[in-house]
């Protein structure tokens, strides 16, 4: 499997303290690699195509299955003109990450044959899988991150190959490239001027994130860079990067600890408190938010919802509502079907198992002026044209508290496809603990907001009293 679980923190540490007595090695028309800088962030130097054994494997609608598979050789004309290779169509180039794989079987056999075959059911592409196992070995990972140079140049060779071969442009190519793939992926686009597009899903982090900019992937690397971070360090125990290094840069969940994952730093704290400590549960725990990316990106391909994402100062914010106006085009669509016009560090949410994406919606009211202070809990439902949301409480406590004058609101996120909105139901559930200041009493409310992630902005004013234990239903927006 395509991740770091077998890679710790630890051993990544000393692998970078380990160098070579060679400034140079040389691969022919590969070029020459130095050992200095700007590439001093692995202490070693990569190794030689022979070791590497790179491998290009060329699957489509026609060839989809990896007994299909064909090899494509920059050095053999004839395993491109005896391919299913059409000039005339888009190319998709996928890159794993850091594995244990032994070679395509085992590449295939992950959520790489899983994005292909999304992919090919979407559009009538060429889908090219680079096979670099050899080269990305652990225990190694220095010299896997080394590695992607040369890599990244054979791919480049192997691009420029087939548009000399037959007449494919580069603003066709769009790369893919998972962990390390995500800079293997810069390297080969430095290389290609006039690529069309890379998408970098949670570019690797360990010696690249305060890496110069010209060692990993960067926003110069195609005409349009996408990146997903999942797994950016917290406490520096991450295998993904916090940096903003493309075009746009999605940051689903704050990019940090996704939902349902694991906290590796927590558990390992813990552990070590216990005296149980041990190693691959911190790698585990990391590499669960790491492998979100691929789940997104494979989600993003084919479902009917859109992960909407929206340009924001902080994930706080984007979690208040405060990013949330369509109005400006300050928001994208995360994943696949990205607007290449997208710019910035954009955040969504997500939901933490199955199908991950989601809608956001935003249910607030106003409390009258010199209403008596309750206290309870507020459900919402809002019910649409194709479907309803579930019934929500709005807020963490049961027991809130409700004063004059002020407005009151939570966030939930919602799988049904709604579509148009045309009712909300409000729920109040007093509560059984009360302060001297409150009473057990009616809600008294004059103005409820309707928000969404997806654009939706409505409003409904007039003064309403909710019983404890009753619902009211509001239809009439745009009174306010």
């Amino acid at each position: 499997m395509a991740l770091w679980s077998i890679v710790s923190a630890f051993a990544v540490f000393l692998m970078h303290t380990t160098a070579q007595d060679a400034n140079e090695v040389c691969y022919g028309d590969l070029g020459c690699f130095s050992g200095e800088g700007p590439y001093t962030n692995t202490g070693k130097l990569p190794a030689s195509p022979d070791q590497l054994d790179t491998k290009f494997y060329l699957f489509s609608r026609s060839n989809a299955m990896l007994a299909g598979r064909q090899l494509l050789d920059f050095d053999s004309p004839s395993t491109l003109q005896l391919s299913s290779f059409k000039f005339e169509k888009p190319v998709k180039v996928w890159i794993h990450g850091f594995t244990s794989a032994k070679g395509i079987a085992d590449v295939f056999s992950s959520e790489v044959g899983q994005a292909m075959a999304e992919t090919i059911q979407k559009d009538d592409v060429n889908y090219i899988i680079v096979d670099w196992s050899k080269g990305v070995q652990y225990p190694d990972y220095a010299a896997a991150a080394s590695n992607i140079r040369v890599v990244g140049a054979q791919l480049a060779k192997l691009i420029t190959f087939m548009v000399d071969q037959t007449g494919v442009s580069l603003d066709q190519f769009h790369l893919i490239g998972y962990s390390l793939g995500a800079h293997l992926a810069g390297e080969a686009g430095k290389r290609l001027p006039g690529l069309a597009r890379i998408t970098g899903l949670d570019p690797a982090g360990p010696m690249f994130e305060l890496a110069d900019p010209a060692v990993r992937l960067n926003s110069n690397a195609a005409t349009f860079v996408d990146v997903i971070h999942t797994d950016a360090p917290s406490l520096n125990v991450a295998f993904g990067m916090a940096t903003p290094v493309g075009d746009v840069d999605f940051y689903p969940n704050g990019g940090a600890r996704q939902p349902d994952c694991p906290d590796a730093v927590t558990e390992t704290l813990s552990s070590l408190v216990a005296g149980t400590f041990d190693v691959s549960g911190l790698v585990d725990g990391a590499g669960c938010s790491h492998h979100r990316a691929l789940d997104y990106w494979i989600e993003s391909i084919n479902s009917p919802c859109s992960f909407v994402a929206h340009r924001c100062d902080s994930y706080n914010k984007y979690e208040d509502g405060e990013c949330w106006d369509n109005s400006d085009g300050s928001y994208a669509v995360m994943g696949y079907n990205v607007d290449p016009s997208a710019q910035g560090a954009m955040f969504t949410s997500t939901f933490g198992d199955g199908s991950f994406c989601g809608t956001e919606f935003k249910v607030s009211f106003k409390t009258r002026r010199y209403a008596r202070t309750t206290r309870g809990q507020v459900e919402a439902t809002i019910v649409g044209t194709d479907a309803s949301t579930d019934k929500t409480n709005l807020f963490s406590s049961n027991s809130q508290s409700f004063e004059d004058d002020r407005t009151y609101g939570g966030l939930f996120m919602s799988r049904a496809g709604v579509g148009t909105v045309r009712e909300l139901r409000l729920k109040f559930r007093a509560s059984e603990i009360y302060r001297f200041w409150s009473w057990h009493g009616d809600l008294k409310i004059n103005r409820i907001d309707i928000q969404s992630n997806t654009g939706v902005t409505l409003s409904h004013c007039g003064d309403y009293d909710i019983e404890p234990g009753s619902s009211k239903t509001f239809t009439n927006f745009g009174n306010c």
